[in-house]
């Protein structure tokens, strides 16, 4: 991993071996690369697509350009691009998780759990890989596979506070409050799981069940108190409302 001093110098020694050959698009690739890493997404555009005048049929440059207009949220021609990629060079990965996050925001669930199947075909120890793919499902309302693959994510090691609170997330929208707590706690500490769970009762509208976890949330750690305290009184505002509506 590079840090901070060796960006500086790869830019200065891209700089230095483009000023002697302005159209090394290896080097301008290198550069977009860089620049992507950076967070520096404008210029990695800029990079990208002027390897693409030469190459227009260099996958990889079409990868890292699709990359850095999903970052700049400009979602259609990320698509373009990352398509473009994936399709003369199949085994693009990396372009295809980006295509799943881009059809999750746009709530196209399907699209976006072929592209991360297709992913994980090339990359079947990716536990993050897994971890995307178990989110997709559970949004797409089909919460047994969707743990099934998030217990898949952890045993190839992805991300497990991320992975646990979302696991909890999923059992807990399908009803399994208990095992969803479980899931909280390897997630976090105590305090969270319970604000966590208090937050899913509340999303399913049982509001004695959200105020007990809640108060137990306060009971475990009072530094977390105000977190959880707004909370509650959310859950007692909505229950009022609810009341009153009966």
């Amino acid at each position: 991993n590079m840090n901070k001093k060796d960006y500086a110098k790869a830019f200065v020694q891209y700089e230095k071996s483009l000023d002697l050959d302005s159209d090394n698009s290896r080097v301008q690739y290198k550069q977009g690369m860089l620049f992507l890493k950076t967070a520096k997404y404008t210029e990695a555009v800029a990079a990208f697509q002027t390897v693409l005048k030469k190459e227009p049929r260099q996958a990889a440059a079409h990868e890292g350009l699709g990359i850095a207009f999903f970052k700049l949220q400009k979602y259609d021609k990320a698509e373009k691009h990352l398509l473009t990629a994936a399709a003369w060079e199949p085994e693009r990965w990396k372009s295809r998780n980006y295509l799943g996050s881009i059809y999750d925001h746009e709530k196209k669930y399907d699209k976006a759990i072929e592209q991360y199947q297709q992913a994980i075909r090339f990359r079947p120890a990716d536990g993050a890989l897994y971890n995307n793919l178990g989110v997709s499902l559970s949004l797409a309302g089909r919460y047994d596979e969707s743990v099934k693959t998030l217990m898949k994510a952890l045993e190839n090691d992805g991300p497990k506070e991320k992975i646990y609170n979302n696991l909890g997330i999923v059992l807990a929208k399908s009803g399994r409050y208990p095992a969803a707590l479980d899931a909280f706690k390897k997630a976090s500490d105590s305090a969270k799981a319970y604000n966590n769970l208090g937050c899913m009762y509340m999303a399913d509208g049982r509001y004695q069940k959200a105020t007990e976890s809640l108060e137990k949330a306060i009971a475990v750690s009072p530094g977390f108190y105000t977190l959880a305290n707004e909370n509650l009184k959310k859950v007692q505002l909505k229950d009022a409302v609810e009341q009153a509506e009966k």
